[in-house]
């Protein structure tokens, strides 16, 4: 990038979400160290860091319930 740089990163993936969810940036003139985004992903229900059975689990005790309530939110 140019010297004296400014901008917002923002990172993105799909099913991602980011912490911090993006970050400004004024006059770079050098490598910024220590600049760390975490990803989650979105369908890691259970927080294991993986999609798995756990995740099939939560959905259907929350959101498969079978009845009509669960459908029409």
């Amino acid at each position: 990038m140019p010297t004296f740089w400014s901008g917002t990163v923002t990172p993105s993936k799909a099913h991602y979400t980011f912490d911090p969810n993006s970050e400004a940036y004024t006059d770079v003139l050098d490598d910024v160290i220590g600049q760390n985004y975490t990803a989650t992903n979105i369908y890691d229900l259970d927080c294991d860091g993986s999609i798995g059975l756990g995740d099939v689990m939560i959905i259907s005790e929350n959101w498969l319930d079978g009845s009509d309530e669960a459908l029409s939110r």
